[in-house]
């Protein structure tokens, strides 16, 4: 957990991504969240959602965005591998 921390401070990041904030909450046994999956490659989007199953809920992940809403990161109510694409 530390690890991730010291990473971010290193980077000289104010915030840490979702994704790490997500890692050190499931280290310190802390783990809430709703299912979901994290992908940085294009190649992996079309297996992961018909995974998960639809609608999907996309967000992009980036420390520097700690308000995802306002940067127009997230979209909801995806219904297909088509929208999947899209949103990608």
């Amino acid at each position: 957990m530390l690890d991730i921390i010291e990473k971010a401070l290193k980077n000289g990041q104010k915030t840490l991504s979702e994704y790490e904030s997500r890692l050190v909450n499931r280290i310190s046994g802390r783990s809430g969240r709703a299912g979901g999956r994290w992908s940085k490659h294009a190649k992996k989007r079309s297996a992961r959602p018909r995974k998960i199953g639809f609608p999907l809920v996309m967000k992009g992940c980036s420390a520097e965005l700690a308000h995802k809403t306002e940067a127009g990161m997230v979209a909801l109510n995806i219904g297909n591998i088509e929208e999947v694409a899209a949103v990608f």
